[in-house]
């Protein structure tokens, strides 16, 4: 089955993983590096063309997309799916996981510092509009200051969605785009980590798939870890006193979930099932005690996140007139 020119990245997507699922690798290659020649800028794109060739044996040529897409998704403020591809491409050649560990890490705080100029330079910019009469030379009324990489835009604009390094612009006539998921925020864990640590925490982190349907962590069982969704989305359930499930949230790329378990220590305090096709980070507290003998520090960020994400949950549900439960703050 061929699909026709410019079909939805979901079609394609889909073609290629029943192509894959029959044993017809090299067609599932085809089908996705067909696409990726059009639109170089897909990181789920490269991501299953990278599975699927590993799959295939093309040890070497998976190695290479997967390095270069952990490469491009750091630089692009996306550390999970960042790590996701360093986990896949430590499968691969685990001899690569140190010092690619190390690149990621240095990449993600180089981006997280370059937030941080951004931010500033366009504070002092907002600054100076309001003191200056517009249009002034003084002022620059027209345009915001913008850090290099960062374009400027007009007052009242909203800031233009960073697309990562590697989107380029298409040539008239050409089709549109695939759908762009622009970077989440500086993730507000990884970037209380020094470089070293984060680096550590790299290397602690597990990786795992699903598929739509699976069951990550049920309510009840016992737990301590907690997890980062690289990409795809799951769905949050709690049981009620009935013993029925009831639907409490869809989770998503860069979306933590798991911090009750990874804090006290007590068991699971709802069910999380994968919506879709999921890469998840799992860092289990056995790792954390691994890491904090050369890093003692690692604890006491893991647990200043993790009390803050709870009672940020409660104070928002009890905004919302909701019951401030436990099972709704995380799993």
């Amino acid at each position: 089955m061929a699909l026709p020119p410019g079909s939805p990245l979901p079609d394609v997507l889909a073609l290629a993983d029943g192509l894959a699922a029959r044993g017809e690798l090299s067609r599932a290659a085809a089908v996705l590096r067909d696409r990726l020649d059009a639109f170089p800028a897909s990181f789920e794109l490269r991501e299953r063309l990278a599975d699927v060739l590993a799959r295939d044996g093309k040890v070497g040529e998976a190695g290479v997309l997967l390095d270069e897409l952990a490469t491009a998704c750091a630089r692009g403020g996306m550390p999970g799916r960042a790590i996701a591809a360093l986990k896949k491409l430590a499968r691969l050649d685990p001899s690569t996981m140190k010092d690619a560990g190390r690149r990621i890490a240095a990449l993600a705080k180089e981006r997280d510092h370059e937030l941080a100029q951004s931010a500033l330079l366009r504070g002092a910019g907002q600054r100076r509009r309001t003191v200056s009469p517009a249009g002034s030379a003084e002022g620059g009324g027209d345009f915001e200051l913008a850090a290099p990489g960062f374009g400027a835009r007009g007052p009242g604009e909203a800031p233009a969605a960073d697309t990562g390094p590697d989107l380029a612009l298409g040539e008239p006539g050409a089709p549109a785009p695939e759908p762009f998921h622009p970077p989440a925020p500086r993730s507000p864990l990884f970037g209380d980590f020094s470089e070293e640590e984060l680096a550590a925490v790299i290397r602690g982190l597990d990786l795992r798939s699903f598929t739509p349907g699976d069951l990550v962590v049920s309510q009840g069982e016992p737990g301590q870890s907690l997890f980062l969704i690289a990409s795809g989305t799951v769905k949050v359930w709690v049981r009620d006193g009935e013993g029925r499930g009831r639907f409490v949230r869809t989770l998503g790329e860069g979306d933590f979930f798991g911090e009750v378990s990874l804090l006290t220590g007590r068991p699971r305090t709802a069910t999380v099932t994968a919506a879709t096709r999921a890469d998840i980070l799992e860092l289990g507290w056995p790792r954390v005690e691994e890491i904090v003998r050369d890093h003692p520090r690692v604890a006491d960020v893991l647990r200043s996140f993790c009390d803050a994400r709870l009672k940020a949950d409660l104070a928002a549900r009890a905004s919302d007139g909701a019951a401030p439960d436990e099972e709704a703050a995380g799993p």
